[in-house]
């Protein structure tokens, strides 16, 4: 859920047979699937997304081992017998969780979501899911967004992509090593190729990873390296000497600590793959370049008894977990915390282990793309015999799985939402009367008001206009009916080459008497729509819009998921601007969001004082009148609280203290400079409780950014409260 619900780990990837099991890749499968589950479920260790690169190094290590060892025996390696294993090993359970999860999304996800997971499934079918979000901008740690039910198809498209490509590279290398007769180096110079894949996709993985970290997450190219340095220890692993019984038990035992160690110490703001992916990989290496097959000592015991079992089912266990997580969150709005993974560890289970023995295992034991020559008559004997072995398995599992399915769909199809008309709002003669505050007994805000408190009040969804359905699908602050001019005064806050000139983003009198500059990040620039409205009857009156998106109007390096370096220049060339013609007043609105600055710390209530006054000071004393308006409060994200189960309870949020902390601060800064601070939490909350739509109008699309239709609504009240503050236009 730095992108926070995060997305998972590949899978893991069944051993060739063989009569001596690797139990110390077993053991590996156990500590990568319970660190990707946990950290994803819990967000317990944090760094529990190493386990990605633990499965890539195995399945590098087994797929490479299995190639190798048929250019051995064979003399060739027959491709078309590989991707037909790999086929009838990956694809089935594959398949039965990509149908269920887009069954059960079109049953509990809003209209976008809904058709969103419909084409990541088309994607991952092609198995091109990581190219799709990339294509989307997704980011592995992205708090905003809620991830698709099939974010985790990703590593499965990086696995095959790379199986695409080393099979026939290794195909071409055996046969120039034939027709040189050298055919006994195909390890050696296996070895050799491999080594340049590694080192090259590493440095790649470096660079993307400074410069497009969300692109190089997913990149088959950034994380090829990962999946060479197990494919190079297949290679070499044959050749090296045989280290002493306890050397090699403790090296593999400090080759798992390296692992859990980095699931603890690394977070989300560590750089990755690379050289984040650097400690897990390297554990995972030492873990089994030191072990044995068959080794039932050291690390290999976390591969035994019980360890077996999840190890066994850990590709369904990974395949289920993610899809179960976003989707029980969606169903089930209001169960949080224990609750909700205690429902979702437990499908898990359930579903993995029906997808291990109904689906997993059936199909491996049938003939179905068995690439063993066998007569006609022998396979159709071979599809009898396992139809009378598995149709008792079947009948039963399969009867078990509908009843269970249907109970769990039946509550979520009936559950379409009912629109509710609104409670009867308050007369507002009586309303304003009950305001102890003068600002709040003015007519529009007292209206306002009574709206707010009428939502709070609701149990089902009323009609909405624009819906959230529309604003979610688009993911934009307005429908289609959008009027083209009031969108484009949203992007006057791009940082983009689409940004109107300075013209297009002043609003009021055209031949104004004063001047006002409205600086700030995008809660500024969607805030802008307001004070156009605010604006447009004013004649003595003009409004700037200087704001950038993800820039808040601050002297410090703030990381809001962007680039630091352009909103600094940003900043600078707005203050020149500003210091060379200064504005009769300076409008400031910066998120109250919870921030860190450019070193990852977080952003206290004093730094962030200490950061804006000496901004301002210089336009203070130019006689600029500075004005400090704060932004709604961060609320419940309607992109993750929203669904064909919720209701308007789980959307309403409480205001953060981390907001109370940034407005004090604010109110500081303007109280020093002998300017205004306006407060604005009463226009969206009541008693620190907001809803997600105010009369009829949805008030953000996402967790910080009011609608454009909710901008143009509040103007009214708005204008009440800046001349309740003493500023007028």
């Amino acid at each position: 859920m730095r992108p926070a619900p995060r997305s998972p780990s590949p899978p893991p990837n069944a051993a060739p047979r063989s009569e001596r099991t690797r139990h110390d890749v077993q053991a590996l499968r156990v500590v990568a699937v319970v660190a990707v589950v946990l950290e994803h479920v819990l967000q317990r260790p944090a760094g529990g997304f190493v386990g990605v690169d633990v499965f890539f190094v195995i399945s590098g290590f087994l797929i490479t081992g299995h190639l190798l060892a048929e250019a051995d025996a064979t003399g060739r390696i027959a491709l078309v017998s590989f991707v037909r294993r790999r086929v009838r090993r990956l694809g089935p359970a594959a398949v039965v969780v990509l149908a269920g999860s887009v069954l059960v999304g079109w049953a509990v996800l809003p209209g976008g979501r809904r058709a969103s997971t419909v084409v990541d499934a088309a994607w991952a079918v092609l198995l091109a899911a990581n190219a799709r979000f990339v294509e989307q901008g997704t980011g592995y740690f992205d708090a905003d967004t809620p991830p698709s039910p099939l974010q985790h198809f990703w590593s499965l498209a990086v696995e095959e992509q790379f199986y695409l490509v080393l099979p026939s590279v290794l195909t071409l290398l055996l046969v120039a090593l034939v027709a040189r007769g050298l055919q006994g180096q195909l390890r050696r110079w296996a070895a050799a190729v491999l080594s340049v894949v590694v080192a090259g996709s590493f440095a790649w993985a470096l660079v993307q990873t400074a410069s497009s970290p969300g692109s190089a997450y997913f990149s088959t190219s950034t994380r090829a390296w990962e999946l060479g340095v197990g494919a190079l220890l297949a290679a070499a692993l044959p050749t090296a000497p045989r280290l002493p019984d306890l050397l090699r038990r403790t090296l593999g035992w400090l080759g798992m600590a390296v692992i859990v160690a980095s699931a603890i110490v690394l977070d989300p703001a560590t750089p990755f793959p690379a050289p984040g992916a650097l400690l897990p990989v390297a554990g995972a290496a030492l873990v089994i370049a030191t072990s044995v097959p068959g080794s039932r000592t050291g690390v290999a015991r976390l591969g035994l008894g019980p360890g077996a079992a999840v190890a066994a089912a850990s590709y369904s266990i990974y395949l289920w977990h993610f899809p179960v997580l976003v989707l029980a969150s969606a169903a089930l709005p209001s169960v949080h915390g224990t609750g909700l993974a205690a429902t979702v560890l437990g499908l898990t289970a359930v579903l993995a282990t029906g997808s291990y023995l109904l689906v997993e295992q059936p199909v491996l034991r049938s003939p179905w793309l068995d690439d063993r020559p066998t007569p006609r008559t022998t396979r159709a004997e071979g599809w009898r015999e396992w139809r009378r072995l598995h149709a008792r398995r079947y009948r039963n599992g399969g009867l078990t799985a509908l009843v269970a399915i249907s109970l769990g769909l039946l509550p979520f199809a009936l559950a379409q939402r009912a629109v509710a008309p609104l409670p009867p709002v308050a007369a507002l003669t009586d309303q304003a009367a009950q305001v102890d505050d003068p600002a709040l007994a003015t007519p529009e805000r007292a209206a306002l008001r009574a709206e707010v408190e009428s939502a709070l009040a609701l149990s089902t969804w009323p009609a909405l206009s624009p819906s959230l359905d529309d604003l979610l699908a688009a993911n934009r602050a307005y429908d289609a009916s959008v009027d083209p001019r009031q969108k484009r005064l949203l992007d006057c806050a791009s940082p983009g080459g689409n940004r109107p000139s300075r013209a297009d983003c002043t609003v009021g009198a055209p031949d104004a008497a004063h001047r006002a500059v409205l600086v700030g990040d995008s809660t500024a620039g969607f805030s802008f729509p307001t004070w156009a409205a605010v604006a447009e009857t004013s004649t003595t009156w003009s409004v700037e819009d200087a704001a950038r998106s993800a820039c808040p109007y601050v002297d410090l390096e703030i990381d809001l998921g962007e680039d630091i370096a352009p909103c600094r220049e940003h900043v600078r060339q707005v203050q020149q601007r500003l210091l060379a013609d200064p504005p009769d007043r300076l409008l400031v609105t910066n998120t109250y969001a919870w921030v860190r600055d450019g070193g990852g710390a977080d952003v206290s209530g004093a730094q962030w004082r200490a950061h804006l006054l000496p901004l301002l000071e210089p336009l203070a004393a130019a006689g600029t009148q500075v004005v400090i308006v704060a932004p709604p409060p961060s609320s419940a994200n309607v992109k993750e609280c929203y669904t064909r189960t919720s209701t308007p309870s789980d959307c309403v949020s409480t205001t953060p203290g981390h907001y109370r902390e940034r407005a004090a601060a604010d109110e500081q800064v303007a109280e020093q400079l002998g300017g205004v601070y306006v407060a604005t939490e009463s226009l969206w909350c009541l008693d620190a409780r907001c809803p997600a739509f105010i009369g009829t109008t949805p008030t953000k699309f996402d967790f910080a950014h009011l609608t454009l239709a909710m901008a143009i609504k509040v103007a009214p009240a708005f204008r009440e409260v800046l001349s309740a503050a003493g500023v007028e236009l």
